[in-house]
């Protein structure tokens, strides 16, 4: 059952990199269809209410205690190790401590919006105050928690050289994701339900991936060894948790602050720029998670080469393809947003730049991310985040009042040219090592 021949791997790589990338496709284009669909349907203000409730599922996703992350590797590590037993002990770990968690910060959010739901968070409109965005944030909390633990538990299967059972319910998902909020529409529902319905759908997408790791894994004694407890998990994915916290406090919180400090009737105008940018990112993940067990698999084995020509491709490939991407997002982007959003948003020309160096930035990000982390080297990456995002938040804090909705756009760049720098230069003497090994 072991993927040890490098043909095979190769092979599991590229089953599961097309079916990743068939996800993010659909996923791109449910998230392109639902825009529309609402903006077309409802206010300015309601289109604000649907883009922070998407924006707060990046906040909620660090509930997993990075353990979505930690598993991609540990998962490959066991699974080259010691086999499926040891993956089977890993699954429960992971929906312990994921699950454990969420369901305290399931509580903890609804105890902060029962206290705040009387006054007024942010500023233009009445959506602060107003029943509808704290029955919207009601409706979406119990789904998106419930989601981070079989979240965290199903990116067991890139481990397992199986990440196209991933790909392939997540592109169930989002077609039901979309089907709901369709029809959720024409029926016209209020957000509230949509927003519980069609999140409702990519969670099961998720369960539907571990009952199919757990079928794989069931028939296995399970090895109780201590690389796949609980201690063991909570070592490996604290150094993820702290980088995700870093990552929200530099980026998922920006909507946020242009709506408290601004006008949230903004917060399309930034939050649908920035989905657009991503696109760039969000396919080029597709592979680099497929091969972020690779660098772990490799480093098990000792196969240094190998480690180095997928880095160097992997670079050329995901900064290359993101580039030209970004230009071409750049050069139509208000044809783009003219039929995209129904007229309601246009970035300005400045917001458009910035985000166009932003998406080249996170090909470089992502490059060095899948290098990093599938050779475990996450401590460093922790304690560089932590500093990273709090310069990042202050300075985002700082320029949104001086300059407005660029403010935190501007931030993220000044920080990451730096943060990237540090990441480039802690690459270059790991290769440098892994040269001498190979000599």
């Amino acid at each position: 059952m072991q993927a040890e021949n490098p043909q095979e791997v190769t092979r599991a790589i590229k089953y599961a990199g097309t079916l990743s990338l068939a996800a993010k496709i659909v996923g791109v284009l449910v998230q392109f269809i639902s825009v529309p669909a609402i903006a077309g349907s409802y206010n300015k203000e309601s289109l604000a209410i649907w883009t922070l409730v998407a924006t707060a599922m990046g906040i909620i996703q660090i509930f997993d205690l990075g353990v979505g992350n930690a598993n991609m590797g540990l998962a490959a590590e066991l699974f080259a190790r010691q086999g499926l037993g040891a993956v089977k002990r890993l699954l429960k770990s992971s929906l312990v401590v994921a699950g454990g968690f969420s369901g305290l910060g399931l509580l903890a959010a609804l105890l902060i919006v029962g206290s705040s739901s009387e006054g007024s968070l942010f500023q233009g409109g009445e959506i602060g105050s107003n029943t509808l965005f704290w029955e919207s944030l009601l409706a979406f909390l119990p789904v998106a928690f419930a989601g981070v633990p079989v979240y965290a538990a199903s990116q067991i299967a890139f481990g397992l050289h199986k990440g196209y059972w991933l790909g392939a319910a997540q592109c169930i998902g989002q077609l039901v994701y979309l089907t709901v909020l369709i029809i959720g529409v024409k029926l016209r529902l209020s957000i509230p339900q949509i927003i519980f319905l069609s999140y409702s759908a990519l969670a099961l997408a998720n369960m539907f991936v571990v009952l199919q790791i757990w079928r794989y894994v069931a028939n296995e004694p399970e090895k109780r060894s201590d690389d796949s407890s609980v201690r063991a998990l909570l070592r490996k994915s604290l150094p993820f948790l702290v980088i995700q916290l870093s990552a929200v406090i530099s980026f998922n919180l920006d909507a946020f602050l242009i709506a408290k400090f601004i006008d949230i009737r903004l917060v399309p105008e930034f939050s649908l720029t920035q989905k657009i940018f991503t696109l760039p990112a969000l396919v080029i993940s597709s592979y680099l998670n497929a091969i972020w067990p690779v660098y772990a698999h490799a480093a098990e084995k000792k196969r240094y080469t190998t480690i180095r020509i997928m880095f160097k491709r992997s670079a050329i490939i995901s900064i290359g393809f993101t580039f030209l991407f970004s230009l071409l997002l750049f050069s139509f982007s208000s044809i783009i947003f003219e039929y995209w959003t129904k007229g309601m948003v246009s970035p300005s020309y400045s917001l458009l730049v910035c985000f166009f160096f932003w998406a080249i930035l996170n090909a470089v990000g992502g490059v060095q991310a899948s290098f990093l982390n599938g050779l475990g080297i996450t401590g460093i990456q922790a304690k560089l985040s932590v500093v990273s995002g709090v310069v990042n938040f202050t300075v985002s804090l700082l320029l949104v009042v001086k300059i407005g909705i660029a403010g935190p756009i501007v931030a993220s760049l000044l920080t990451l040219v730096v943060l990237y720098s540090f990441y480039a230069v802690i690459i270059r003497r790991r290769l440098r090592e892994m040269e001498c090994l190979k000599t």
